[in-house]
């Protein structure tokens, strides 16, 4: 794949990413209740599922993964489900509780499933791969080699936006000491949560 290629998908891609969705939302809303490191493992769920969406799309399977569009509907409002309670949670939990709550900052791998889940109905994500990435590059060029070269690309881009979110809601986190005001982080990411959630189950 040439160079020349690889840019165009990293700017568009980079663009994607940037822009806030229901993904980026639930991991500042996440940084914003726990800290930087308890929302990483929602990151890499976020990563895994752009890395699945872009080896459908380089294997042809994209029209397999609409003939099963039954199942990920399932699968969408369970985590969306799942980020409303977390969210309501959050909303509920008493000042003293800086984390969102015990169960919730020792689950990384529930915290992974629902970045995946977020990623697999997310409709930006859907967009990108199947509709403005073909126009981006022929996918029935994507062989072995192009495909690591844009998983590569996709994951770093992905670290890098997901990381700078969540260091700068981490960040503001640690400016409210007050109880009065982490009493309000609490219900403003709590709110951001459950709003995630809905735009799950909307799209």
């Amino acid at each position: 794949m040439t160079f020349e290629t690889l840019l165009l998908f990293s700017i568009a891609f980079s663009i994607a990413a940037v822009v806030p969705g229901p993904g980026v939302i639930a991991v500042v809303a996440r940084a914003l209740g726990s800290g930087f490191w308890p929302a990483m493992p929602m990151a890499v769920g976020m990563v895994l599922g752009d890395l699945i969406f872009l080896t459908l799309v380089a294997l042809g399977l994209a029209a397999v993964a609409e003939q099963i569009g039954g199942f990920f509907a399932v699968v969408k409002f369970v985590g969306a489900a799942y980020l409303i309670y977390l969210g309501y949670r959050m909303w509920a939990a008493p000042v003293e509780t800086t984390a969102i709550s015990p169960i919730m900052a020792s689950a990384p791998l529930k915290m992974g499933i629902v970045g995946l889940v977020v990623t697999l109905s997310n409709p930006k994500t859907v967009l990108f791969f199947l509709a403005l990435l073909p126009t981006l590059i022929d996918v029935r060029t994507i062989d072995g080699t192009s495909l690591i070269e844009l998983g590569l690309i996709m994951v770093m881009i992905d670290v890098v936006v997901l990381a700078a979110y969540s260091a700068v809601a981490a960040r503001t986190r640690l400016l409210f000491l007050s109880s009065r005001l982490r009493h309000r982080l609490n219900r403003c990411a709590g709110a951001s949560l459950i709003g995630a959630g809905g735009a799950v189950a909307a799209s």
